[in-house]
């Protein structure tokens, strides 16, 4: 209980106008780490949270890539260890297949492009195939709009998630 009053604390941060980048960071460390300690207590927070989580994933801002790595770490977390972040889903895929976090550039460092593939992969493993695949069939023409790097990072993913599924989930969902 003592942890849920902490979130309560650190999410009254984001109202902050002006909350400087690398605070902000540690704000979103520091939740994800409650999320990987308390998952159970920390859905209620979903709402609120995922928002500012997601708003920092994708475009990447010179000058902030500490923010845009901690933020992928953290969004990393909060979906290894609360199932119920389903409900993001198109918009994390969506975010994650930004141009800025598949390929290296002046604006991102080669840091930021490992833990987006690493978030990717993680997403594969994680969200069952039957959440996953409408939600890549859905997201696709948007991907669309960013290019070849992006369409084929989302492709990667349909890859993995394919190659992800068991037996029991192959026997149950075929005629």
């Amino acid at each position: 209980e003592q942890f849920t009053k902490v979130a309560e604390e650190l999410i009254s941060m984001f109202e902050v106008e002006s909350l400087d980048p690398l605070l902000y960071s540690n704000v979103l460390l520091c939740l994800a780490e409650i999320c990987h300690a308390l998952p159970g207590h920390m859905i209620r927070f979903l709402p609120v949270l995922m928002p500012h989580v997601l708003s920092h994933v994708g475009h990447v801002q010179e000058g902030h890539e500490f923010l845009h790595l901690s933020t992928l770490i953290s969004l990393k977390i909060i979906i290894e260890n609360i199932s119920t972040v389903n409900v993001f889903i198109y918009d994390i895929i969506l975010k994650i297949c930004h141009p800025d976090l598949v390929i290296e550039g002046r604006k991102q460092t080669l840091d930021i492009v490992q833990e987006a593939t690493k978030l990717r992969e993680v997403v594969c493993n994680i969200v069952s195939p039957r959440v996953i695949f409408p939600v890549i069939k859905k997201v696709y023409s948007e991907i669309r709009k960013h290019g070849k790097a992006s369409v084929l990072v989302l492709l990667d993913m349909l890859n993995t998630s394919i190659n992800n599924i068991s037996r029991e989930d192959v026997k149950s969902n075929t005629p």
